[in-house]
């Protein structure tokens, strides 16, 4: 499943609008082979929010705007990783077992969908309950390992939030995790200051407790609906 955003800027105002995209067969985890029998339905961030607290295999049916007989989440999402915080650390998901992992794909100077996931799962953090805020933890995976150096991604990111950590590691290894998370990126152009810009993914992850994919959240919902979607999957309560 794929949620595709456009969107565009007028002054401080910024509008969205979201397609949910789901896949039938079930998608591939090799990244050229996502548009492969893509089905799209029209979506709004209501909609995203509602298939976002759906569990994986649900029917479809009870999803408004979804094909009938489609999930909203096919195919084989997630895995573990090498990589390395931006402590300098070697870490693998499986460190981070009994806890709620959020896994977002960026880097620390993107201004565009970037600008607005990063604070958004900052702000979603802070939402929750502090009892319960102890077990998540918010992960980006850097697209831009060439310059997002460790020392780098800490001082950035503790902008957005201080639970934040960033992540690199080796071209292979990053190019392993986003095969995993059905993740593409292209280098698209310059800025004016020199810096690369990327084509990359825009949803945040919810990995459960065990480092299985639970759902994927569109940057698109506001702090309070994420919080209600992050604190039903804590508590496996209904929302």
């Amino acid at each position: 499943m794929m949620i595709l955003l456009s969107g565009e800027r007028t002054g401080s105002v910024s509008t969205q609008t979201a397609t949910i995209a789901t896949a039938s067969p079930p998608i591939s985890s090799t990244p050229e082979s996502l548009p492969d029998g893509l089905r799209v339905a029209p979506s709004s961030p209501e909609r995203a929010a509602e298939a976002a607290t759906t569990p994986l295999g649900a029917d479809s049916g009870a999803i408004s705007g979804l094909p009938e007989g489609l999930s909203p989440f096919n195919g084989a999402i997630g895995g573990t990783f090498d990589l390395t915080d931006h402590f300098g650390n070697a870490r693998k998901l499986e460190d981070y077992r009994g806890k709620h992992v959020m896994v977002f794909f960026g880097y620390a100077n993107c201004l565009a969908i970037c600008s607005a996931a990063l604070p958004l799962m900052g702000q979603t953090l802070d939402l929750i309950p502090e009892t319960e805020r102890a077990k998540i933890v918010p992960l980006m995976i850097t697209v831009d390992p060439e310059n997002d150096t460790p020392e780098f991604m800490r001082k950035k990111l503790a902008e957005y939030h201080p639970a934040l950590i960033g992540m690199t590691g080796s071209d292979g290894a990053l190019a392993d995790v986003r095969a995993k998370f059905q993740v593409r990126t292209e280098y698209v152009a310059e800025d004016i200051n020199g810096n690369p810009i990327y084509n990359h993914g825009s949803f945040i992850y919810l990995l459960g407790p065990d480092g299985k994919f639970a759902t994927l959240i569109p940057p698109i919902l506001d702090p309070p609906q994420m919080a209600k979607i992050v604190t039903k999957y804590l508590t496996k309560t209904q929302i």
